[in-house]
């Protein structure tokens, strides 16, 4: 298990939160007083993002290598996330209102990976990038258009 935080000059701000090798049965909000610049979770197990696991904004969450079951409504809800990226990584279900209608995510990028079912308007971020590639989708509720509104 490989854990990391990389702070800054200024006490207030950290620059890379590091997780590796790690499995959880079930990730906590990450509430944090201080300014996050990156989150990155390397060959880690996750039963579930729940709701609110992202609340405040953030320059980068990057999940590589991730076997996960389910990102619930509002996962990602901070007001401003510059990039998601999802690598080499196994989900089981998003839900409807993953990532939230209350949140801007400059890009979205799921790269290599396998999804099982994404429900109904699970991407209600407000986004300018939405890339999906080189991935398998394996049930859709519904057509692409309900998947963004």
């Amino acid at each position: 298990m490989n854990c990391c935080v990389i702070r800054s000059k200024n006490p207030q701000i950290i620059l890379k939160a590091f997780l590796k090798n790690i499995y959880y049965k079930n990730i906590i909000t990450v509430s944090y007083k201080f300014a996050l610049i990156q989150i990155m979770f390397q060959n880690v197990m996750i039963k579930e993002l729940p709701t609110s696991v992202f609340p405040s904004a953030i320059a980068e969450i990057r999940m590589d290598d991730i076997s996960m079951r389910t990102i619930r409504k509002d996962a990602f809800c901070a007001m401003t996330i510059f990039n998601v990226i999802i690598s080499n990584t196994s989900i089981q279900e998003i839900q409807s209102g993953a990532f939230s209608d209350r949140a801007l995510i400059q890009s979205l990028e799921f790269v290599d990976v396998q999804l099982q079912n994404i429900n109904t308007a699970a991407f209600r971020a407000g986004h300018d990038n939405l890339t999906i590639q080189h991935s398998r989708l394996s049930m859709l509720n519904l057509h692409y258009r309900s998947l963004l509104q």
